[in-house]
């Protein structure tokens, strides 16, 4: 298990190519789109025309490329800004965020590697760095890094929205959809919201969880930041009523989201 006590970026400055461990076999070329994934403009969507499209993006790709989101351009530089920053410390500096207790107990903040449950399970080829970010007063401020000093700014996805900005420099995201998988356009200061599992149960499955990857590039690091947006872990996860009928019957049984969490987790694993 020393592996997983290895950042990938540590990896990176001593082997020519990723260990076993991180490499898919079936990682292809992804296929042309049939359309463009949908832009969609928030400031317009009571007019009729853009929630229609915002509603059949659900539908079909399950996530979209949102627009007019109302985030200044200059903080998603500043927030892209202070997160190279935090990784190109040394490698000592961000351990003192580790998401290991005591070098081997896992838990979901902090800096480093996925969580490790087998010697042959798939690692990912990449870093993060995990925080709690609301409600407000559950922040874990010690797992917060005090430098940068700007960061104190106050594969589907298992929670109820995920909102992406990610990397204009370097693509790689890619979604899965009827089989084929096809890449996320990059769009400057444009947000990637994608509907998460417990989305899909809440609307019987008419918004899509989509199945999604990166694909690492050999020459370039790339970053992303990820918002998840999760249901309390005491809700009872189950298709809302209004959307059930005799022809509509639920396709998902009742579970409460932390015993679905659970299941997700060891499904991965």
């Amino acid at each position: 298990m020393s592996l997983a006590r290895t950042t990938v970026q540590e990896l990176a400055a001593t082997v020519e190519e990723p260990p076993r461990e991180y490499v898919v076999d079936d990682m292809l070329d992804a296929d042309e789109m049939p359309e463009p994934i949908p832009l969609i403009d928030l400031s317009r969507l009571m007019a009729v025309d853009e929630a229609n499209k915002l509603r059949a993006a659900l539908q079909t790709w399950g996530l979209f490329l949102a627009t007019n989101h109302g985030i200044e351009e200059s903080l998603m530089d500043a927030m892209m800004s202070a997160s190279r920053d935090f990784f190109r410390q040394p490698s000592e500096e961000k351990q003192k965020y580790s998401n290991l207790i005591d070098g081997k107990h896992f838990q979901m903040e902090g800096y480093g590697n996925d969580k490790v449950v087998t010697r042959d399970q798939g690692l990912s080829w990449n870093d993060r760095l995990h925080l709690r970010v609301e409600p407000e007063d559950e922040r874990n401020f010690s797992k917060w890094p005090t430098h940068p000093e700007s960061f104190r700014r106050s594969h589907t996805d298992g929670g109820l929205l995920t909102i992406l900005f990610v990397d204009q420099d370097v693509g790689g995201l890619q979604v899965e959809r009827g089989g084929k998988w096809y890449n996320v356009p990059a769009k400057p200061y444009t947000l990637v919201i994608n509907v998460a599992d417990c989305m899909e149960i809440m609307t019987n499955g008419i918004f899509r969880s989509p199945l999604h990857r990166v694909m690492t590039n050999a020459n370039k690091e790339r970053l992303s930041l990820a918002r998840f947006y999760a249901v309390d872990a005491e809700t009872m996860l189950e298709p809302a009523p209004s959307l059930l009928d005799d022809k509509r019957p639920p396709r998902y049984e009742k579970i409460k989201a932390k015993d679905f969490v659970s299941f997700s987790r060891m499904k991965i694993s």
